[in-house]
């Protein structure tokens, strides 16, 4: 009940963001070991790192809770038996003008993609809506505070799929640009 209130405050509070360089593989790595404890043997976990990205700009915490929302949702979806890939990678086709600066702002996506049923193209439209769910004990929650946090980071938050193949979510996060600093 503590964490389902704790999800319902989160859509409704204003942000109050602590930005910070921030290492999205560390996050990653994290998110993934405590996910590992609860899977089964038949789940492969595949992860393929561009180890040369820059940081992004981002709160730690909250970037966290957006990926082990992303990783549980997948884990749920292929009944914790199948294949999830995280993939990393600087997105060359979009950049972000910022009032003031003479370049775009450059943006690093991690795809989380998982070999489930994938998503029905009706359900599309109200994936990130709060409370809408298609599990039996979900609450609805999890993508639309993921959503939020992402968009609050200036950032995207897409989904792809292929209905009984896969899903992929991409979240499109800003790097760290000179001159930003903890």
């Amino acid at each position: 009940m503590s964490a389902l209130l704790e999800q319902l405050l989160e859509l409704t509070r204003p942000p109050h963001l602590r930005l910070a360089a921030v290492n999205v593989h560390r996050v990653l790595q994290d998110v993934l070991l405590l996910e590992r404890t609860s899977t089964a043997d038949a789940l492969t976990i595949r992860c393929h790192f561009d180890p040369s990205l820059p940081d992004v700009w981002a709160d730690e915490a909250q970037i966290r809770q957006v990926f082990l929302n992303l990783v549980k949702n997948a884990l749920d979806a292929m009944e914790r038996i199948g294949t999830l890939t995280i993939s990393t990678r600087m997105e060359t086709d979009f950049h972000v003008r910022t009032p003031g600066q003479g370049r775009g702002r450059q943006y690093l996506s991690v795809d989380v993609e998982d070999s489930g049923p994938g998503i029905v193209p009706e359900d599309y439209e109200r994936i990130f809506t709060p409370f809408f769910t298609t599990k039996n004990k979900g609450t609805g929650l999890g993508l639309a505070v993921s959503h939020r946090l992402v968009t609050q980071h200036g950032g995207l938050l897409r989904v792809e799929s292929e209905p009984g193949r896969w899903t992929r979510f991409r979240v499109s996060l800003p790097v760290v640009t000179p001159g930003e600093s903890s």
